[in-house]
């Protein structure tokens, strides 16, 4: 999914959590949370391209997005795995503000899941870092 989509439905999302009583600057957390975990797919392609510039490399996922070339790879995407976000959540019994990433992170992944099964990428191996590397040994 390209990520005006993820802006506009984390938008959405944040506005009605907010009107259902949560805080607004929980709120603001989770809207943030719903687009910025993507930074991971930014940080796997400056690392392999060497090219740090954020242009290049949203203008290479929107191209991936058009051709269908683009498959969810968790071992580069590791914000998107299963692992981090058991983890990730864990660790927001003990903090609060990480409680509303967590939500925010998990809307995100809700979208992508559809976003994968309406193409067909929908498996294990595309969610979870353990699934992934015990495919490639």
């Amino acid at each position: 999914m390209v990520p005006r989509h993820h802006i506009l439905f984390g938008l959405i999302f944040s506005i009605l959590v907010w009107i259902f009583g949560v805080p607004l600057f929980f709120s603001l957390i989770i809207f943030l949370s719903s687009f910025l975990i993507d930074i991971d797919h930014y940080f796997y392609y400056a690392i392999k391209n060497k090219n740090w510039s954020i242009r290049k490399a949203y203008n290479c996922g929107i191209e991936d997005s058009k051709k269908k070339t683009h498959i969810s790879k968790p071992l580069f995407a590791f914000f998107h795995t299963l692992e981090f976000l058991i983890i990730l959540f864990c660790i927001s019994l003990f903090y609060k503000i990480l409680f509303f990433v967590w939500v925010g992170f998990m809307f995100h992944m809700a979208l992508d899941i559809i976003d994968m099964d309406e193409h067909g990428e929908l498996n294990m191996k595309n969610l979870s870092l353990i699934f992934a590397l015990k495919n490639e040994i």
